[in-house]
């Protein structure tokens, strides 16, 4: 497959980290056409990331989705996502924060011009398939 890597800059708002923002980036690799990285600068210095499917940005649009660490919905204010955020660890309080809907549509949009889902749902299936027969033999799959 060919090497192409798309990456957004974003600003993620949160009540806790006043009016400047958090900076932040979403990366695609067209190699894992079913994640996307979500990689966040806290505190100037500390980078966090996320690691999750990159169909849960659409979904997180229309309506609440995710059930892990990330967790996206629509925002009361409209042009905007709700994004919860999950460090590592139990019992810790999620990063709450938005980012512009537009610009995360433009970037799921690009990622779907890169590896359109059909074609990643194909390579999966050639994937699994050259595993199976790896695993069992020839005349496995």
């Amino acid at each position: 497959m060919r090497e192409v890597t798309i990456s957004q800059g974003l600003t993620m708002w949160t009540a806790r980290h006043g009016d400047g923002g958090l900076h932040a980036w979403l990366h695609f690799d067209v190699d894992e056409p079913f994640e996307v990285e979500l990689e966040l600068l806290l505190d100037g210095s500390t980078f966090v990331s996320w690691v999750f499917d990159r169909s849960l940005l659409a979904r997180g649009a229309e309506e609440p989705a995710g059930e892990g660490r990330v967790r996206i919905a629509p925002h009361v204010v409209p042009g905007f996502l709700l994004l919860e955020l999950y460090l590592a660890g139990e019992g810790a309080e999620p990063i709450r924060c938005s980012a512009s809907a537009l610009v995360i549509a433009d970037f799921v949009a690009r990622t779907h011009v890169a590896a359109p889902l059909e074609l990643a749902e194909g390579l999966a299936a050639v994937e699994l398939e050259d595993f199976l027969v790896g695993l069992l033999g020839e005349g496995a799959a």
